[in-house]
């Protein structure tokens, strides 16, 4: 596996988790609503090599979390806050096309 595929594996996990968490489902509920195995969702969020995620799957999990394809495989970036406010992860722009 390269690094650029361990990188986007662990992009995609964690965009998973924090629009799931943002939600409020457990990861059951949302592998219930995207018709996956519990156990495979779980590989999912934790960029397991074993779970290579599927076009199906990822735009199953997308229709669930109510989000687009791209939400899943966008690197997010941490917007900063003034001291004393937590900081919180925001989908990084799109570049336009020309």
């Amino acid at each position: 596996m390269t690094a650029e595929h361990r990188s986007l594996t662990a992009t995609i996990a964690a965009n998973i988790r924090r629009r799931r968490d943002v939600r409020g489902l457990s990861q059951e509920e949302l592998a219930e609503v995207a018709d996956l195995s519990a156990v495979y969702l779980a590989a999912l969020e934790q960029a397991r090599v074993t779970a290579n995620p599927t076009l199906r799957a990822l735009v199953a999990i997308a229709v669930a979390l109510k989000c687009e394809l791209h939400d899943l495989t966008e690197p997010a970036v941490l917007e900063r806050r003034p001291a004393g406010r937590p900081s919180r992860v925001v989908a990084k722009p799109r570049r336009r096309a020309p």
